[in-house]
């Protein structure tokens, strides 16, 4: 399930995202969002050092 939360962006952000969607860069800003959230949580994550006990 999908949740809506709202987030303030710089405006050249915003500007950005708007030139990628409107390229068909992207379906909505929403969707463009969320895939790089995903992608830098997946990162932040790979990058922790696993601990070996």
């Amino acid at each position: 399930m999908k949740q809506q939360i709202a987030v303030r962006l710089d405006a050249d952000l915003v500007a950005t995202l708007d030139r990628l969607v409107a390229s068909g860069g992207a379906r909505s800003r929403a969707d463009l969002i969320e895939s790089a959230l995903e992608r830098e949580l997946r990162r932040q994550l790979y990058e922790r050092p696993v601990s070996v006990d």
